[in-house]
């Protein structure tokens, strides 16, 4: 319709040419509203992917990076954080938590091969520079090393002992907001990111943790975020606001930190990143 209409130049060649325009746009516009209509509603019962489709939806801006801070300086300041924080918590007023007389949590039970490759098919294939091959070579041999990863997590969970080098992790400084200045330490947040087997034994320990705490009603009534079938609503506000972070602010059990949000959270004499 354009080549006729240059090559005529008359005022029906370029009404044709137009309305030939605008139904193609409304064709497209149609498609792309069909199809993020479809992901979206597909990823119903999936929050992790709705989220993901959401972002490349909105096509966030690139994160900058600056090359005037280096690795030291990042150091020194999240070092300062954090001693900032425990000392500014330091003289703080030990909890006070009701005594509960349930059942003694002693032992973990061992997990099964069975378990095991549910959640190797269920987890993402994130990788890590730790680890020695990428995942998806590892969910590709599920059949042949999930015993030895069984036997890793039993291992590790009968003796109460976390390798030192699943410990070890890759810190990557993230800028908070994109409107910040890159070149201010300030500015970023550190991300941690750790090998997969050490987020894998992490992820059985914590499901037998959850497990006891739902079974014997020992997690807060206010607390919601970061719970199966609880709903985060900044609009519902508790009677008793300060229960949540007196309870768990002397927790020494961290490895549910990344599911609670506890992690660097602590009182006088708490362990902070230790496991188990």
């Amino acid at each position: 319709m354009e080549r006729k209409f240059r090559r005529l130049r008359t005022v029906e060649s370029q009404t044709a040419w137009r309305q030939h325009f605008d139904s193609q746009r409304q064709l497209y516009q149609r498609k792309f509203t069909s199809f993020w209509l479809g992901t979206v509603n597909s990823c119903e019962r999936n929050p992790r992917a709705l989220w993901r489709a959401v972002e490349s939806l909105l096509q966030p801006p690139p994160q900058r990076s600056s090359d005037k801070l280096s690795a030291e300086q990042f150091a020194r300041f999240f070092r300062k954080k954090v001693e900032s924080i425990r000392l500014s918590t330091a003289t703080a007023d030990p909890p006070v938590i009701a005594t509960r007389h349930v059942t003694t949590f002693s032992c973990f039970e061992p997990t099964t091969v069975t378990e095991v490759v549910k959640l190797l098919k269920t987890t993402t294939a994130k990788s890590c520079e730790l680890d020695p091959f990428p995942t998806w070579l590892l969910k590709h041999l599920a059949s042949v090393i999930t015993p030895t990863i069984c036997y890793l997590c039993n291992l590790s969970m009968k003796n109460g002992v976390f390798p030192a080098r699943l410990k070890q992790a890759r810190v990557h400084p993230l800028l908070k907001k994109p409107t910040l200045d890159p070149d201010d330490v300030s500015s970023y947040r550190p991300s941690s990111n750790l090998p997969y087997i050490s987020k894998f034994i992490e992820r059985v320990v914590v499901s037998r943790l959850s497990h006891h705490m739902s079974t014997f009603n020992l997690l807060p009534a206010q607390q919601l975020a970061y719970r199966s079938f609880h709903r985060n609503c900044p609009t519902v506000r508790p009677q008793r606001p300060c229960l949540c972070h007196r309870q768990w602010q002397n927790v020494t059990a961290c490895t549910i930190g990344s599911q609670c949000g506890f992690r660097h959270r602590r009182s006088p004499g708490t362990a902070v990143g230790t496991r188990y």
